[in-house]
């Protein structure tokens, strides 16, 4: 595969998320590969949950690995309501004040409240700055 990736952006993040904490060996390296090899499609609305598993990494960490690359900008986070009756996304959004208490699904016109627990996703997306 060949990508383009902005290499001097790829590496000003990463230092910005390997001062934050102390992680575990390798973690930041399995990211930074990941991002070189991964398809654009495995980049797009990826779970840290899925990632670590894959990659062995605990869950835990994946999650702070993927919220400080957040702030440090190597990905974007996107909140989606999804439709408990067919898994369509309803919404999507970069903050959670953006959300509506009420959507509609467009496929099969289900109209629902917005529930955290049960049909909001978190989901995170290589920044164009990137790749």
């Amino acid at each position: 595969m060949d990508v383009k990736v902005n290499e001097d952006y790829l590496e000003e993040t990463l230092v910005k998320v390997e001062r934050v904490r102390n992680w575990s060996p390798r973690v930041i390296s399995k990211l930074e590969n990941f991002i070189h090899t991964a398809n654009d499609e495995d980049l797009f609305r990826l779970s840290p949950l899925q990632w670590a598993s894959v990659k062995n990494v605990d869950d835990h960490e994946a999650l702070d690995l993927f919220l400080h690359s957040t702030k440090a900008g190597l990905f974007y986070m996107d909140w989606n309501v999804i439709c408990p009756c067919c898994g369509k996304i309803t919404q999507s959004f970069r903050d959670l004040h953006s959300t509506q208490s009420v959507s509609t699904c467009k496929l099969c016109f289900r109209k629902d409240l917005a529930n955290l627990d049960d049909s909001v996703q978190i989901t995170f997306t290589l920044s164009p700055s990137i790749r």
